[in-house]
């Protein structure tokens, strides 16, 4: 397949007042959003072609766009992805990558460790025996099962492939985590919560937004077993979505919920004091006051920090807390009294 790349940065552009989501032309383009570096841009496109399970791919770049392109940087960033092939001419240039597809069962190394501890017990394996309400689904030699009670929330999970296979290890994750899950919950963010999972505190895989689709084609054997699954459900059960799994929340642990309010904020500040110093600020820059509703700490901030720094670090903090104390924790800031007394009257 060659695409024109000047034709696909318009046609983009115009997709974006005229064109529907998901009417694209081809499917690789429905992930891909071109960048103004050239280079990155077409890492971009040709991650999106693997995603799209492409095997080959080529691209022509015009003559203008060619002269700006950094040769050697286009070889580091494509080389990894499968065979590259670069030809100058007068025409332009032409970026040709073949067994995209290749890749698609090594996971990149950000999954390494995840994986290696899910390979150790695949406690999942194996068809289960005969049970009510069980689905399963088949794509490309891979099997999965899921029994699912009457509240519509999976109670076990099973899964067949062969054993030996960055894909059991794969799965053996996929069907720990959808296990206490709602069915509808799993097929439409099930994938996305597994990679996130199997990451960890790792950087994403590809920049911008993280996607099934674009962090690696195995996540997208996952969502088709999801929804597989999903339909499967729905052609036995005759159901709609439960109204309480339409915005699914985590439960709260029973460890959180067996602490005081006092204890509770106690843990929160620990763990704020400690996210701080890791960080290189002082630890007492920012505190929680009191919690509300169970989830949601309310923090005061020290007015030496600086205002234009606090939502990212807000948002680095509240990551901490979740991974060190409870994964439902929200911090919010305290409101600001106004101490003009004009403005009070």
């Amino acid at each position: 397949m060659l695409l024109d790349y000047q034709h696909l940065v318009e046609d983009y552009e115009r997709s974006l007042f005229h064109v529907l989501r998901g009417q694209r032309t081809l499917d690789l383009l429905e992930t891909w959003v071109p960048d103004p570096d050239v280079v990155r841009s077409l890492l971009n496109l040709f991650e999106a072609a693997q995603g799209a399970e492409c095997d080959s791919l080529s691209v022509q770049l015009s003559p203008p766009i060619a002269l700006g392109v950094d040769e050697p940087a286009l070889h580091s960033a494509l080389a990894d992805l499968g065979v590259l092939h670069i030809e100058r001419s007068s025409n332009g240039l032409v970026v040709s990558l073949s067994g995209l597809g290749k890749t698609g069962h090594n996971l990149p190394s950000v999954y390494d460790d995840s994986l290696t501890r899910f390979g150790k017990n695949l406690a999942h394996a194996g068809a289960p025996a005969p049970i009510e309400n069980t689905v399963q689904v088949t794509v490309d030699s891979c099997t999965l099962y899921l029994s699912i009670n009457e509240q519509q929330v999976i109670e076990r999970a099973r899964f067949e492939c062969p054993r030996n296979s960055t894909t059991a290890r794969l799965l053996e994750a996929l069907a720990d985590l959808c296990e206490g899950l709602p069915i509808y919950e799993a097929a439409d963010h099930g994938a996305i919560r597994l990679e996130a999972r199997l990451r960890g505190d790792k950087p994403a895989p590809v920049s911008g937004i993280v996607l099934p689709e674009n962090s690696d084609p195995m996540f997208g054997l996952v969502q088709r077993l999801l929804r597989g699954a999903l339909s499967a459900f729905q052609q036995i059960a005759d159901h709609q979505p439960a109204a309480s799994h339409a915005g699914f929340i985590e439960p709260l642990s029973p460890l959180w919920l067996s602490l005081s309010q006092e204890e509770q904020l106690r843990a929160v500040n620990a763990a704020l004091a400690a996210a701080l110093c890791a960080l290189g600020r002082d630890p007492q820059a920012l505190c929680a006051i009191h919690i509300e509703h169970e989830t949601r700490a309310v923090v005061q901030v020290a007015p030496e920090l600086p205002t234009k720094q606090l939502p990212a670090l807000l948002m680095r903090l509240e990551t901490e807390v979740r991974k060190r104390v409870e994964p439902t924790i929200e911090l919010l800031l305290a409101e600001v009294q106004d101490n003009n007394k004009v403005r009070r009257l």
